[in-house]
């Protein structure tokens, strides 16, 4: 890290993210990145994938401020310097793996209201982001209920909630399906839907990212090994399987039934070809 005597400054222009040979190494030694290089723009959505190990969530724990920087890291144009890391977490939102982790306060309004609190926001401002947040997730209905009496999908909007209550540039997700059943998964994807700012998820579950982002970093071994094209690269079935991970279950049913081209394999995110006429009544017989 350099410059960690500069007065602290705002966002500067330059992509959002911006890593150059990025290592860490755990106190008892164990090696969390090798050295990893990665470049992201502002308003990109990636997905960081990997087998067990590789370092996905240690880079969402850099990118966030958790841990500092060695080798040289930029977000949003600042360096990741001792100086720096409070503006940084300000704004870079980042959803832990363990929503438990997030979660510390008797209710759930309790919590999304902590973090702009503790900004110094007045309390009208603060009233109108822990409203707006858990409106986006669509979890308002959880806002007096205790924290530990929420099931697991539940915790997880509204852990989700309280980075949101902060309107950070980029959001950050560590494995954000983790616990979530069919209704929870289909609010957290309408949500990703919307969102218009740099996203970055680091996830087994590629299906998610399939219909979620458009760009994919692969990581093994502490370091990145490919990156490119989501629509490419989860359709690549022996690079995925190289990695030690599964294609999503849309790809897997497709190239099974003989649809091998990554070209003819449909995005979820288009409309399928003949969508129209899917949805048009068959014409009636014709009399004898």
């Amino acid at each position: 890290m350099t410059d960690e005597n500069s007065a602290e400054r705002g966002p500067e222009p330059g992509p959002a993210l911006r890593a150059e040979k990025l290592h860490y190494r755990y106190s008892e030694g164990t090696a969390g990145l090798g050295s990893v290089d990665l470049q992201i723009g502002r308003g990109e959505r990636w997905g960081i994938i990997g087998p067990n190990g590789s370092g996905k969530s240690t880079l969402l724990h850099h990118f966030a401020g958790v841990y500092a920087a060695k080798g040289h890291l930029w977000v949003l144009g600042l360096e990741a310097t001792k100086r720096n890391l409070p503006t940084i977490r300000r704004q870079v939102g980042f959803l832990f793996q363990d929503p438990d982790d997030q979660l510390f306060l008797p209710t759930v309004g309790a919590d999304v209201a902590f973090g702009p609190r503790n900004a110094g926001l007045g309390e009208a401002e603060v009233e109108a982001r822990v409203a707006g947040a858990l409106a986006r997730l669509e979890v308002s209905h959880l806002r007096d209920r205790p924290t530990h009496r929420l099931s697991g999908g539940e915790k997880q909007g509204a852990a989700i909630a309280t980075v949101l209550a902060l309107d950070p540039e980029i959001l950050v997700l560590d494995e954000p399906t983790n616990d979530l059943d069919a209704g929870a998964r289909r609010r957290l994807e309408r949500f990703l839907g919307g969102w218009s700012k740099t996203l970055v998820i680091a996830t087994h579950d590629l299906e998610l990212l399939l219909g979620t982002v458009d760009r994919i970093a692969v990581l093994d071994g502490g370091s990145c090994v490919v990156e490119g094209n989501s629509s490419e690269l989860l359709r690549d079935f022996e690079l995925l399987e190289k990695h030690g991970l599964e294609e999503p279950p849309t790809v897997r049913i497709l190239r099974e039934a003989g649809v091998t081209d990554p070209r003819r394999i449909p995005d979820p995110r288009e409309p399928a070809d003949g969508a129209a006429q899917l949805d048009t009544p068959a014409p009636p017989p014709m009399a004898d």
